[in-house]
């Protein structure tokens, strides 16, 4: 059998200074946004505050508050709305409602606020492993920071969709957060929400959420002769491992005194990195899980004098003319006067770069850079989100205003993709070219879907065992059809030769019944156990042991413990010219005793123990 393997030949772009390059502009991408949420004529019932979240099946979720009252949540209705993107070959977007009012026409509503209760601020994130989105939002009758007692009514409420947005279920866990038994017990907390946009789902940690509070708290200050009470505000950050239902704090305080809506990224070890909005900015800190604390936070100048909540998102492995990998992190902010030119900007740092510190993000020696303009005109609020296709589905607040009626202000909720070049100044992009060499195997796994070329097949080791786990004992790979889905790692194979790599469109991934795995970014490997990795070795092509300190970044790896039945069955992954993975003994059986066994060095051995063997022929692990 020939054997061969793959190797992905790609072009890196090379960082550059703040402002060197020419950017892109907000004419030049005028022609893409679509207005999802639009405000009525009068303003007096806006649409603010946008989430957004790339779903399991290829499609986009958006989210909106829409505000009869007016206002802000306290002041009367608010209530949540969606909106589900499809997107189809060609790139073109079919939106349901398709209405830019759902209000008014009817809509996908995640919350209905009745006066004077409201719902609003949404915070979303997606479990990758099960597709179930999670969103958190404020849900009350007071106004934050105005409710000091105890029993304030300024609640969090937790959202959840099983169906890609379509219906949802609501339940009340501020008890988790505030009162006599929660996770804040010791904190004199009056009101607190989770901030708009984007929740972090975990890739080191599949189906883990964490999502930054900000807190109103009375805090004690004594001087010398007298006693003073004054209300500020704190950031804490709060991970979940079940979709909302349980959460766990990280550290203590993450910003102090003068915190305000914060949004979180995963660092490629794990660690997790905070930015506040500030006047002028940003504040930036680091949880570092090997020193089990936050390092100390500092802040960043950059953006306009105006403080709003942006977005900020890591886009991993973007490649560009030194050969080198990078990844990016991005922030938006608005750049001009008075909530304007809302912008995003970026920072690139070596892929194999794993170890952080907050001077990383705040260094005057090493600014961000400003990538696109967005919007030229007033404008406010952002999010974003990596899309199945490799760009990225841009979400903010436009045409914002604080004059027309509505004392919370009002915006249009905008969307347009951007591509990576257009983010960054055309100085990054994604993986261009695929060559296959003559020596065997290779895994592969992106953040984006990708089209399998011609020639070429990609598999994965499905988990439904009891389907595909026959009679001779052979657990059967299943093979993809034309696209490799966001975040799905596979085995591939083909003949030598170079291929066209490119990006696809929305399809559904196969994360939830896939054994192997893969990270985007090269990452610390903790727990190897029951960890394989592919390599050519004295078996053959075959999946073995995984003994590295680091998982490689676009590669896959097979985790055997999810290879289970009732019968306890953990697989040793073989590749045979079927692409079949033998299983011919299993946990706990006994080789026959007329058996003939040798080890991989083909020397006999009387008694078989743990190991892989070649028993009657066969590869066989024990």
């Amino acid at each position: 059998m020939k054997k061969l393997y793959i190797a992905l030949i790609t072009l890196i772009g090379l960082m550059g200074g703040m402002g060197v390059q020419a950017q892109t502009s907000a004419d030049a991408i005028a022609g893409k946004k679509v207005t999802l949420f639009s405000s009525d004529a009068d303003k007096k019932a806006p649409y603010r505050i946008p989430a957004i979240a790339t779903l399991n099946n290829g499609q986009v979720l958006v989210i909106a508050d829409h505000r009869p009252c007016g206002a802000d949540v306290g002041n009367g209705e608010v209530d949540i709305y969606a909106k589900v993107g499809t997107i189809d070959a060609d790139g073109n977007y079919t939106w349901n409602p398709a209405t830019t009012d759902p209000y008014v026409d009817g809509g996908l509503m995640i919350a209905d606020g009745t006066s004077p209760n409201g719902y609003g601020d949404a915070a979303v994130a997606v479990d990758p492993t099960t597709g179930h989105i999670l969103v958190l939002s404020v849900g009350g009758t007071s106004v934050f920071g105005k409710t000091l007692s105890s029993d304030g009514t300024y609640f969090v409420k937790r959202h959840v969709s099983t169906d890609n947005g379509n219906d949802w279920t609501t339940d009340d866990i501020t008890s988790l957060f505030k009162g006599s038994s929660s996770l804040l017990a010791n904190k004199d907390v009056g009101s607190m929400f989770f901030a708009s946009g984007r929740m972090l789902a975990s890739r080191k940690h599949p189906g883990r959420i964490y999502a930054a509070i900000l807190t109103s708290e009375n805090v004690t200050k004594k001087t010398f002769i007298w006693t003073t009470w004054s209300d500020n505000n704190y950031n804490y950050v709060f991970y979940t491992d079940d979709l909302g239902k349980n959460w766990k704090m990280l550290g203590d305080v993450a910003i102090n005194d003068e915190a305000n809506e914060a949004k979180l990224e995963e660092l490629p070890n794990g660690d997790i990195l905070i930015s506040s909005r500030k006047a002028g900015g940003r504040y930036f800190n680091i949880y570092s899980f090997e020193q089990g604390r936050w390092l100390g936070q500092d802040e960043c100048t950059f953006g306009s004098d105006s403080g709003t909540n942006g977005e900020l998102l890591m886009y991993p492995g973007l490649v560009g003319s030194d050969g080198k990998k990078y990844n990016v992190m991005f922030q938006s902010l608005p750049t001009g006067d008075d909530r304007s030119k809302v912008s995003v900007f970026y920072k690139a740092f070596d892929a194999s770069k794993t170890s952080f510190e907050v001077s990383d993000f705040t260094s005057t020696s090493n600014p961000w850079t400003k990538g696109i303009e967005v919007d030229k005109d007033a404008s406010a609020y952002s999010t974003m989100t990596i899309l199945p296709n490799g760009e990225v589905g841009f979400l903010y607040e436009d045409d914002y205003s604080t004059s027309q009626g509505a004392s919370g202000g009002t915006a249009n909720i905008v969307y347009v993709p951007l591509t990576v070049e257009e983010l960054t100044n055309n100085e990054y992009k994604l993986p261009a070219n695929l060559t296959i060499g003559p020596t065997g195997y290779a895994t592969f796994f992106a953040p984006y879907a990708v089209n399998i070329p011609q020639g070429i097949t990609a598999k994965y080791v499905n988990t439904n065992t009891k389907e595909n786990i026959g009679s001779e004992g052979l657990l059967k790979y299943t093979e993809l059809q034309g696209v490799i889905p966001a975040n799905t790692a596979v085995v591939l194979k083909g003949e030598p030769g170079d291929y066209e790599f490119t990006t696809a469109y929305g399809t559904a991934n196969v994360t939830a019944n896939n054994a192997l795995f893969g990270y985007a970014v090269k990452t610390p490997a903790t727990d190897k156990n029951g960890i394989y990795a592919l390599a050519n070795k004295s078996a053959g092509v075959a999946f073995y042991p995984f003994a590295g300190s680091n998982y490689a970044a676009g590669k896959a790896y097979l985790n055997v413990n999810k290879l289970q039945t009732g019968s306890e069955v953990r697989s040793f992954a073989l590749f045979d010219d079927d692409d079949a993975t033998a299983i011919e003994t299993l946990p706990g059986q006994d080789v026959d005793a007329e058996s003939v066994a040798y080890d991989l060095s083909g020397r006999r051995v009387q008694k078989v123990q743990k190991g892989l063997y070649i028993v009657n022929g066969k590869k066989v692990i024990r």
